[in-house]
């Protein structure tokens, strides 16, 4: 749905070489922009944590309450930068073809929304990955998947965050909307993946089970 409803944007901003939608178009674009890189970053984590339960033998037995929980926090972060609660800033970025954060902001609150965003929707759930991955070998693959497609994301927020974002090369900043765009195409594949190997290892867990009464 994301690619669906931004698509049109990003093609003809690319085809102008500027972006032609004016201010409430970029914060349209920007608010789908994160609200669904969120829900797609907390998704492929809540799945890699649920895999490792399943190996434990503890499968989740309420997941349509954490898809809830996953679009309300996805909800939450993209509004927060519009208008009226203007926590954080979305804006057009370097090449015009898009819109994202404001990387350039120095404005305190605005850091403080950026700092809190990059903990809570990306470091939290990686560590989480990171350890499910440690512990079931099938959970490596999505970890890895989650760093390639939004590892420069975060590299990008966090040193525009803790430093300037004039030190980031501008071919990383804009590399990291272009990386983040071909997520869900990667995540569709991997969770078709994911499933199969999954109901292996639950099939294989009864198994067992059953072997031990």
């Amino acid at each position: 749905m994301g690619i669906a409803i931004m698509c049109p944007f990003a093609a003809s901003a690319s085809f102008t070489e500027s972006w032609p939608f004016g201010e409430t178009g970029c914060q349209t674009y920007a608010f789908f922009g994160m609200t669904f890189g969120i829900a797609s970053v907390t998704n492929l984590a809540a799945l890699t944590v649920d895999i490792y339960h399943e190996t434990q033998g503890h499968p989740a037995k309420s997941s349509s309450l954490l898809v809830m929980a996953i679009w309300v926090n996805a909800l939450f972060w993209g509004v927060a930068p519009l208008n009226p609660i203007r926590w954080g800033r979305y804006t057009v970025e370097p090449f015009g073809t898009g819109c994202l954060l404001d990387f350039e902001s120095r404005d305190i609150m605005y850091l403080a929304y950026l700092l809190v965003m990059v903990v809570v929707c990306f470091v939290i759930p990686v560590g989480a990955m990171i350890y499910c991955a440690i512990n079931v070998k099938s959970c490596m693959v999505m970890t890895l998947s989650l760093l390639l497609y939004w590892g420069v994301y975060g590299i990008v927020a966090v040193a525009a965050g803790v430093g300037s974002a004039s030190n980031v090369p501008i071919r990383l900043y804009a590399l990291a909307p272009v990386i983040a765009k071909l997520a869900p195409i990667g995540n569709t594949i991997l969770v078709h993946w994911t499933n199969q190997q999954t109901s292996t290892i639950g099939k294989a867990t009864n198994q067992e089970g059953k072997k031990t009464k």
